[in-house]
């Protein structure tokens, strides 16, 4: 494979290029690449946890199909639950669940058997109990937009986003009433319908929605504010108002087509692209943006905040991704990388310590630090590196195994993940 790129500066050249490329590189990108179970085992299981689904780069907004009950997309299934519109870790375990649900539904509507669990929201909800079917020959996706079509009745739902708004477009066949479940749909979510509507059912879980049977093509915008509805409301007036499904489609695909296009590739291997594109795809979904359209955001302490880059990030973890992937998008895009470094410094200003995650060490050290040494000069070192001191030396949770390492040099194995805590 012969890469190159030059941006901001930086050259990587690998093999001298024989010709620019002249392809689309959404063309190599498989949405469907991870979505599904390997045969190595882990401690988290062996699932890719990779969505199809659509979402802009670095998108709020991700709505994906699930063919779990629990949760989650399966490519060797063959149902489909519901849909999820946002919080989808790309890569994690159980990375393709999300939040908020929404599905076309068949037949009769059991409110009374639809539980309050965890797992209660697809259960006896006209089709979501067993799911619907579908085959994988009447499914598409690429960047910025997915498509399947329901095999029971023939229903057709497609997806799109923008940054902070998903579009759902549902066409329904003839004498097929339009009826769609809303689930988990709490006070900072804001919906949007092209047609009116009567609300048939209610229960704990969500609600399903009568549209009349002649509407024809059903469009749904919805988006999520840490404000509130109305902060998602002015999400959807701003980056999608007087936009059609199509043209915002075409939007974030040429966004994609932009951050993809950082890195050329010549090679014969067409299959070495489809992996290289794809990988590269899957790079830019983590972490999201969590501000709106106005900068403003909810930070960890409560409070509203407004952001000090062109956009707040969250959705970090960093124990995954300071080996590589912030170093990638330190070489690629520094100035979204610039963006994450003052936005886990925001995390400190709200909370005392930089980001972390439920794993053990203090990786936003790191990728600070990277960040640094690789020219990325736009927050305050000062406080960059009190931040970073009082991570390491001051960390409550941590204090037992600090001490007993002082003492010996090492965690001992009688506590918990002693090796990896001694390495970090």
């Amino acid at each position: 494979m012969m890469v190159s790129f030059i941006r901001y500066g930086w050259l990587l050249l690998i093999c001298p290029l024989s010709r620019a490329q002249s392809s689309d590189p959404l063309a190599y990108v498989d949405p469907f690449i991870g979505t599904t179970r390997s045969n190595v085992y882990t401690r988290w299981g062996n699932e890719g946890g990779t969505y199809p689904g659509a979402v802009a780069p670095w998108g709020a907004m991700q709505l994906t199909p699930e063919t779990k009950r629990t949760g989650g997309y399966d490519y060797k299934d063959s149902t489909i639950c519901f849909f999820s519109c946002y919080h989808h870790m790309s890569g994690y375990p159980n990375g393709s669940a999300g939040r908020m649900r929404i599905m076309p539904v068949v037949g009769a509507f059991d409110g009374a058997r639809t539980g309050s669990g965890a797992g209660a929201a697809a259960t006896d909800i006209g089709g979501m109990n067993t799911g619907r079917p579908f085959r994988h020959e009447d499914e598409r996706a690429m960047p910025g937009y997915y498509r399947v079509r329901l095999a029971d009745d023939g229903t057709v739902v497609e997806t799109t986003v923008s940054e902070r708004v998903g579009i759902f477009r549902m066409s329904f066949p003839s004498g097929v009433t339009p009826r769609v479940f809303i689930g988990g749909a709490g006070a900072n979510v804001a919906l949007q319908f092209n047609r009116a509507y009567v609300k048939e059912q209610v229960s704990d879980n969500g609600m399903v929605l009568r549209f009349s049977a002649d509407t024809g093509v059903l469009i749904i915008r919805v988006s999520v504010s840490s404000l509130g509805e109305a902060s998602a409301q002015k999400n959807i007036a701003r980056e999608t108002d007087g936009l059609t499904f199509e043209q915002v489609c075409e939007r974030t695909q040429a966004a994609w087509r932009k951050q993809l296009g950082v890195v050329e590739v010549d090679d014969p291997d067409e299959v070495h692209k489809k992996i290289f594109y794809t990988a590269l795809y899957h790079s830019l979904l983590l972490p999201w943006i969590i501000s709106d359209v106005d900068g403003q955001y909810r930070g960890q302490d409560g409070s509203v905040h407004v952001t000090r880059g062109q956009y707040e990030y969250g959705g970090f973890s960093p124990w995954d991704t300071f080996r590589s992937l912030h170093p990638l998008l330190c070489l690629l895009f520094p100035d979204r990388q610039q963006d994450m470094v003052l936005s886990m410094m925001d995390v400190y200003r709200q909370t005392g310590y930089l980001p972390s995650d439920p794993m053990t060490g203090n990786h936003a050290v790191a990728v600070i630090a990277d960040s640094w040494i690789k020219g990325i000069r736009g927050f305050d070192s000062a406080e960059a590196y009190a931040a970073m001191r009082k991570g390491v030396i001051d960390t409550p949770y941590r204090e037992k195994d600090r001490t007993v390492y002082r003492q010996l040099g090492y965690i001992p194995s009688t506590y918990p993940e002693s090796v990896t805590r001694t390495v970090e």
